[in-house]
This record gives structure tokens, C-alpha cells and sequence, in this order.
């Protein structure tokens, strides 16, 4: 399953990052692609045969906020959207945004002036993006879309056990069972269990070789213990 994300992440992604650059994809489109993307990364294939362990939105926030760090396509739609907004208000080469100026705009403050109604979609959806544009608020012009949709994700609360995650030298299915692992734990962790984080934490933190053995021994053995008991319980 982490190839999976491995997958959908690096070359899934790519080509709808892409085509989201060159035109807006609407929302209907992005709810299908996601869609096939949920039932990928759950069972391989495009049937969904089981509940999902653990929903979508959690799986796309950073993996300092407890997620896999899969790209929401939701909010790289809205980003990527707002791009196009700041195209519009700071290019004036472009023969489409001389075009929305000069027949949409006519010399009006772009800020303030309503989204014209007999605009087409397309239109209307990119002057709607000012909204975002102007709530994020960017000082770094450079990746513009990539700040946009870390403005948009945010950061969320951070977990304790992120460092098991990183650096880690198990097998990735080994961390990525270890992962549902924490993610069950983190709702009901207390008592032995929060003895148990504390533990497992002063063991991992660093970089020395105790560490990383540690961290790959300790995802190692959830995994094992994990395969013992789908054997135990359904074989």
C-alpha cells in the first residue's frame, strides 16, 4: 500500500498538476479523479470492497500533522485558480488577459469591481479566486501555487510521533502499518498507552545508530505483530 502512495503521489498527481496549470478543472472532475484515487490507494483497483481505515482528508495533511502528505486535490484546484488570478492582475501581455480587461475589467480597480454575471464560468470562477489570493496574502513570489496550497492545508496539530516516521529504515509497508497503528492509537491514547509514547519517543529522537535501529526494530515489530494477529483472526 505505501507503494501506492508512492505512486499516486510522484506520477497520479504530476498529470493533474499539470492539466490543472492549463485549464481549471471543475469541481465535479476533481470529486471523479479523487474518487479513483481513494479506491486505489485502499484496495488497488477501482471497485471499493472495504471501509476506508482512515479518511481522505487526514491522509492528505503534512505527515508533521499525523497524514501521508498526498496532495488534496481540492485545494491545489483552488491554488492553482488563484494562480490564475494573480496572472490576470499582474501580466498584461497575455492576449486572454488583455482580453478579460478590456471586455470585462474596462479600467476598473480588479479588487473591488463585481464579479461580472454574464461571464462565462471560467470567468467568473478565477475573479472569485481574489478571495483566496487576498487572504493569503504571499511574500515569496517565487512557486506561487505551492504557497498557495500550504496557506490553504495548513500545518494542523502536530503529532508527538512523527519522528518514528522519518528517517527510518523498516520496509515502507512496515511504516505504513505502523502509521495506521498510531493514527488508531492517537484517539484513544492515555494511561499505558501514553507511558508507552513517551518511551518509544526518548528511544527514537537523535540521529545516532541506537536511534534509527530503534525506530526500524520498533516498525518491524508492529508490522510482525500486526501480520500474527490477521493470521490468528482470519485465516
Amino acid at each position: 500500500m505505501q507503494g501506492r502512495v508512492q505512486l499516486l503521489q510522484t506520477i497520479l498527481f504530476g498529470v493533474q498538476s499539470y492539466w490543472a496549470q492549463l485549464f481549471l478543472i471543475p469541481s465535479k472532475v476533481v470529486k471523479l479523479i479523487e474518487a479513483h484515487c481513494k479506491r486505489y490507494v485502499w484496495t488497488g483497483t477501482n471497485h471499493i470492497n472495504k471501509k476506508a481505515l482512515v479518511a481522505w482528508e487526514k491522509i492528505c495533511t503534512p505527515k508533521s500533522a499525523g497524514g501521508l502528505n498526498i496532495t488534496n486535490l481540492h485545494l491545489w484546484n483552488k491554488a492553482t485558480i488563484a494562480m490564475t488570478f494573480w496572472d490576470l492582475t499582474h501580466k498584461q501581455d497575455k492576449i486572454w488577459i488583455r482580453w478579460i480587461h478590456s471586455f470585462y475589467i474596462k479600467n476598473h480597480d480588479i479588487q473591488v469591481k463585481p464579479i461580472p454575471q454574464h461571464a462565462c464560468w471560467m470567468n467568473r470562477k478565477i475573479l472569485k479566486a481574489k478571495t483566496v489570493w487576498n487572504n493569503c496574502q504571499l511574500m515569496n513570489q517565487q512557486s506561487i501555487t505551492r504557497e498557495l496550497y500550504l496557506r490553504l492545508i495548513r500545518d494542523g496539530m502536530r503529532v508527538p510521533w512523527k519522528c518514528l516516521m522519518f528517517n527510518t529504515t523498516a520496509r515502507p509497508k512496515a511504516v505504513f502499518i505502523m502509521w495506521l497503528y498510531w493514527m488508531h492509537m492517537t484517539f484513544d491514547i492515555g494511561g499505558n498507552w501514553q507511558q508507552h509514547l513517551t518511551w518509544a519517543l526518548k528511544n527514537a529522537k537523535g540521529k545516532t545508530i541506537r536511534a534509527q535501529s530503534f525506530k526500524m526494530v520498533y516498525a518491524e515489530a508492529i508490522y510482525a505483530i500486526w501480520i500474527e494477529r490477521i493470521q490468528r483472526v482470519f485465516v
